[in-house]
């Protein structure tokens, strides 16, 4: 019989009159004459239905659907295309507030029917190298992957992709890394509620070993951090405007998607020592897509004042072995705690 089922309707017209459609008990058939007739099923005809079917931003279907290799199902109609993301349950490696770690939150922009923590995170994970700082890593992130960021001075920056969440990805430093191996980054996407106006935040934890590192990097150096995550921020914020798809994730299906009303005591536990920083102060030189690194022992008051001048080092010292960074910029900065801030992620129905 097929998907569709069998015909709960009879043929009808479309409210304004541009086109025709059928519903089934699997599924719809939606017609129109510059379109042509296709199928719309499950989660996507769910979604697209809800936001107003072909009255919606998205207009009549112009393709049947078609099964993407992670298992996520795509169909392209006349304004935006639909992706359905199967959840996957996963989780991130817990931050330790240690020494030489940080915590660090960067504004995105208000969450919306496009864009909630979990769609961002797709569009960023399978367009890595639209959005991300440095190059170096594949298109498509999967676990396992592993990356030789390239950095500015020449050296090699090999990383691994060592998790991936429905709302974020962590990468691990390994053998050779000029910042230590062993090092934890968190990438995850937040919901977080200040004065009744929710947005999503980029959330940034770093941690793990410093003693075997020889230079100062976004890895293991605040300063660097802040410049690294800020671009990371701001391309996200102007290049999402050109995404190819619109994300149907798990957190657009729970009721409180819209409002992310989270119990006060997550959002304290997260935001203790966290950093909230302003973007606008932490600028790279647009054309700066290498990894800056910096020699043992450069203050952050040098290391500001080079990054804010686009005149990163391209070329280090000998480095002597057994050195690894002074502890004068790899300590958690003492930081306010952000007033009037919850936060938390929703779990799937």
């Amino acid at each position: 019989m097929g998907p569709l089922g069998f015909p709960t309707t009879d043929e009808i017209n479309t409210p304004g009159g541009e086109g025709k459609f059928n519903h089934f008990q699997g599924g719809s058939i939606y017609w129109s004459p510059s379109t042509g007739a296709h199928k719309v099923l499950g989660g996507i005809r769910n979604y697209w239905g809800k936001n107003g079917w072909e009255k919606s931003r998205f207009g009549f279907p112009v393709s049947e659907e078609r099964r993407l290799n992670d298992g996520a199902v795509q169909q392209e109609f006349q304004g935006h295309a639909l992706q359905w993301v199967p959840f996957k349950p996963a989780s991130l490696p817990t931050y330790d507030s240690a020494y030489g770690s940080y915590n660090q939150f960067y504004d995105i922009f208000n969450i919306s029917e496009q864009w909630t923590p979990q769609a961002l995170n797709r569009e960023l994970t399978t367009h890595f190298n639209q959005y991300f700082t440095f190059t170096g890593c594949p298109d498509t992130l999967r676990v396992g992957d592993t990356c030789n960021l390239e950095t500015a001075v020449g050296l090699d920056d090999p990383v691994r992709v060592e998790a991936i969440s429905p709302d974020g990805f962590t990468l691990k430093s390994l053998e050779g890394h000029p910042e230590g191996a062993g090092r934890l980054i968190n990438f995850r996407f937040v919901p977080t509620t200040v004065t009744g106006i929710t947005t999503i935040r980029l959330n940034v934890q770093a941690w793990g070993p410093v003693s075997n590192g020889s230079l100062l990097g976004p890895l293991n150096t605040q300063t660097v951090a802040r410049y690294s995550w800020s671009r990371l921020a701001d391309n996200l914020r102007k290049r999402t405007s050109t995404a190819s798809a619109t994300y149907i994730t798990a957190d657009k299906n729970t009721p409180s998607v819209r409002t992310f009303s989270v119990r006060n005591s997550d959002a304290a536990s997260a935001l203790a020592d966290a950093e909230v920083v302003d973007t606008t102060n932490y600028q790279l030189s647009e054309s700066m897509d290498l990894v800056p690194l910096f020699p043992a022992g450069t203050s952050s008051e040098e290391i500001e004042a080079a990054l804010k001048g686009g005149s990163m080092p391209t070329s280090l010292p000998a480095i002597r072995e057994g050195e690894s960074p002074t502890p004068s910029d790899t300590t958690t900065d003492s930081q306010p705690n952000p007033s009037q801030a919850t936060q938390g992620t929703e779990a799937p129905e």
